[in-house]
C-alpha cells in the first residue's frame, strides 16, 4: 500500500521543474519569434517595393529606420532579456541573442550605408544578415530537438 500512494503522490505533484522550465521558456519565446517573423515579411515587402521601384530613396530610409532598424533593436533587447534556467536551453538562446543583436547591428549599418550610397558597406552589412537566418535555423533546430521531450515546439511561422 506504501508504495502505491508514493507513486500517486509522486504523479500527483504535477509537472517536473525542467517541464516547467522548458514550458515557460518556449511561452516567452514564441512571442518574439512572432514578432520576428513580422520584421521579416516587412523586410521582404520593402526589398520587393524597391525591386519593383514603388518606394523612393527617401521613403525606403525612412521606412527602414521605423519598420525594420527600430524593430529589430527591440527584439535583441527582448531577447536578451530571457534567462533560461536550465543549461541547455540557456547555451541554444545565447546564440540566438548573439544572432539578433547582430542582425540589430547590420540592419543599423544597411540604413547608414542607404543613407551614404556605400554599396560596400550596404553588401558587407546585407551578408551579416544572411548569416543571421543560417543561425536562426540552427537555434530552430537545436531548440525544438530540447523542447521536443516536453510536447513543445517552436515555430518561425515563415
Amino acid at each position: 500500500m506504501v508504495p502505491t500512494l508514493f507513486i500517486l503522490a509522486f504523479f500527483a505533484c504535477g509537472p517536473s521543474a525542467s517541464q516547467q522550465a522548458h514550458e515557460r521558456y518556449a511561452e516567452q519565446m514564441q512571442g518574439h519569434l512572432d514578432d520576428n517573423n513580422a520584421l521579416q515579411q516587412t523586410f521582404l515587402e520593402m526589398a520587393q517595393g524597391i525591386k519593383e521601384r514603388q518606394l523612393d530613396v527617401h521613403a525606403v530610409a525612412n521606412r527602414f529606420d521605423a519598420d525594420i532598424v527600430n524593430v529589430a533593436a527591440a527584439l535583441s533587447a527582448g531577447v536578451s532579456g530571457i534567462q533560461p534556467t536550465q543549461p541547455a536551453l540557456q547555451a541554444v538562446h545565447s546564440e540566438l541573442s548573439r544572432a539578433w543583436s547582430i542582425r540589430s547591428k547590420a540592419y543599423t549599418a544597411i540604413s547608414l550605408a542607404w543613407a551614404d550610397g556605400d554599396l560596400e558597406a550596404y553588401t558587407r552589412a546585407a551578408h551579416e544578415n544572411t548569416l543571421v537566418y543560417q543561425a536562426e535555423e540552427r537555434y530552430f533546430e537545436a531548440v525544438n530537438g530540447l523542447l521536443g521531450p516536453y510536447g513543445l515546439h517552436l515555430s518561425a511561422n515563415r
